[in-house]
């Protein structure tokens, strides 16, 4: 859904933070060479944010 409103010429500065804007799995299927370096970075960015939610979730009280 972000990739299909950052298509559109007035938010098209916005999907350079998508990362579906980096990544074609096309490459992968063509080519057969798959980015490792934009993998990682993948996998590091999501591994951040799940521990930054876990540890926000772990000091918020969510009874108020």
């Amino acid at each position: 859904m972000f990739d299909s409103l950052a298509a559109s010429s007035e938010y098209a500065r916005v999907g350079s933070i998508s990362p579906t804007a980096h990544y074609d799995p096309s490459a992968l299927l063509v080519n057969a060479e798959y980015d490792t370096a934009g993998a990682a970075v993948l996998f590091t960015a999501t591994l951040a944010l799940v521990l930054l939610a876990a540890f926000r979730f772990r000091r918020v009280d969510l009874a108020s």
